[in-house]
């Protein structure tokens, strides 16, 4: 029997907050002002962000990519 591995593509503000270990709000902020990248879905305050865009900007403000795998 084959096993395969699924690679979570899109996070929510939570999950990146999980992953870099920070608080959401520090996301959010992050997000609103351009440095993290991704879709708010609108008429709510949710946000999603791409896995490729996540590390992106982990890589470039030195953040361990250790949270994602």
């Amino acid at each position: 029997m084959a096993t395969t591995m699924t690679t979570k593509m899109v996070f929510t503000t939570l999950e990146v907050a999980d992953i870099c270990k920070v608080s959401i709000g520090l996301v959010a902020r992050w997000f609103d002002s351009g440095r993290l990248k991704g879709n708010k879905i609108p008429c709510t305050q949710n946000r999603l962000v791409p896995r490729e865009y996540l590390v992106t900007f982990m890589k470039s403000y030195g953040i361990s990519l250790d949270g994602l795998s």
